[in-house]
């Protein structure tokens, strides 16, 4: 049985994904917390050190190989535990919904990281950016059963762990975001009230992101 080791810093985002793939999938792993502070630093300019491929967090180290890149390692822990597609249509369905989600992580990033105009941005991308890509996600969520279940197939894949891991934030910093998306705003609540997910989201660390 492999051993899975998720290395980053005491957050949810980058390397939460992953953590909500290996919990629908019931995978055992250690989950590595790096103080950023402290011990970050001197690991990424050591030329010595060889862990991290591109001086990054998160990777995830298993039998012996490193996976460096979040969505990449989400997509092999998908892929591996049966959360990924058969058909190439629906994988590209499962990337364009991933890397849309991920579009959407980094404005929340953006807004995060602000200084002196974090409400000016936060009024540009929730006002003018994430409707029109919430009406997109939610126009191919109604595609696949008229929206009564997941993005592709009958069962969860990444796509919708994806959806339901950015879209957490998004409500916690206006909830009314995915009032005009009801298939959406139903779709995160059916991710969400899932057992193994229910129980990660109930003892995992607190996060601002």
């Amino acid at each position: 049985m492999s051993q899975y080791k998720l290395v980053y810093f005491q957050f949810r985002a980058r390397a939460e994904l992953a953590r909500l793939v290996m919990a629908e999938a019931g995978v055992e792993y250690e989950d590595v917390i790096i103080d950023e502070f402290e011990e970050w630093p001197a690991l990424k300019s050591s030329p010595g050190v060889k862990r991290f491929p591109f001086a990054r967090t998160p990777i995830l180290e298993v039998d012996g190989v490193t996976i460096a890149e979040s969505r990449a390692i989400a997509r092999f822990l998908a892929r591996r535990h049966d959360l990924y597609a058969e058909d190439l249509f629906d994988q590209a369905k499962i990337d364009m919904i991933t890397d849309t989600m991920k579009d959407i992580f980094e404005k929340l990033g953006d807004i995060w990281f602000a200084k002196e105009n974090k409400q000016e941005l936060m009024d540009k991308y929730y006002n003018d950016v994430f409707p029109l890509l919430l009406q997109g996600l939610e126009r191919v969520l109604k595609e696949n059963n008229d929206g009564d279940g997941y993005f592709v197939g009958d069962t969860v894949t990444l796509a919708d762990l994806s959806f339901a891991d950015t879209s957490y934030f998004m409500v916690e910093w206006r909830p009314d975001v995915l009032n005009e998306y009801p298939k959406l705003k139903a779709l995160k609540k059916r991710v969400e009230s899932r057992p193994r997910i229910a129980e990660w989201m109930k003892k995992r660390p607190e996060s601002t992101i």
